[in-house]
């Protein structure tokens, strides 16, 4: 139940975003969306859309999402929900790197072909926007993804643990704190 309270409270404020999406004034360097107000709303659909796919597919959302932050910004909570989900899904150590290195490779990669037509000043502004955003909207969220999926799987092998020495023969008497507790 709470997963489902926590998802529809995700989609709700991606969806706040949507709804501010078309009042704002394009990208954040001003230079305007790339394809006017249908490519603002694009980038907002596209939001939601990465977000109510980022558990059954989690790979394609995740790069879905980091190229929609470098074209749009405000795009950027659709990648934070959806990095964090990576984390939480994948628990090999080259997964989670591919977690991290996707948040930020992608966003710059875009930044830096779409910043190829535009003037000087606005590689300088959008690659270290893009950049920043990427790490704090895609790294972090991955590695508190990765962090609580382990934390998980610790506290399960624990309690089997526990449940193991609670019934076997060797584990009868035993005191279940070295030392007596003390």
């Amino acid at each position: 139940m709470l997963p489902l309270i926590a998802d529809l409270v995700l989609i709700a404020v991606v969806a706040a975003t949507v709804a501010a999406l078309p009042g704002w004034d394009g990208r954040s360097s001003g230079q305007g969306a790339p394809f006017g107000a249908a490519g603002r709303l694009a980038a907002a659909g596209g939001a939601v859309a990465t977000v109510l796919v980022r558990r059954r597919w989690p790979a394609a959302a995740l790069v879905a999402a980091a190229t929609l932050m470098a074209c749009e910004p405000l795009t950027g909570g659709a990648l934070t929900a959806v990095a964090y989900t990576a984390g939480l899904a994948w628990a090999g150590l080259r997964h989670r790197l591919l977690v991290l290195g996707v948040s930020v490779a992608v966003p710059l990669a875009v930044a830096v072909a779409g910043s190829v037509v535009q003037p000087a000043r606005t590689l300088a502004y959008d690659v270290p926007v893009v950049l920043a955003a990427g790490v704090v909207c895609g790294v972090l969220p991955g590695l508190a993804g990765a962090l609580a999926a382990q934390r998980e799987r610790l506290v399960r092998a624990l309690e089997e643990r526990d449940a193991f020495l609670a019934t076997s023969p060797a584990g009868q008497g035993r005191d279940p704190v070295p030392g007596g507790g003390r």
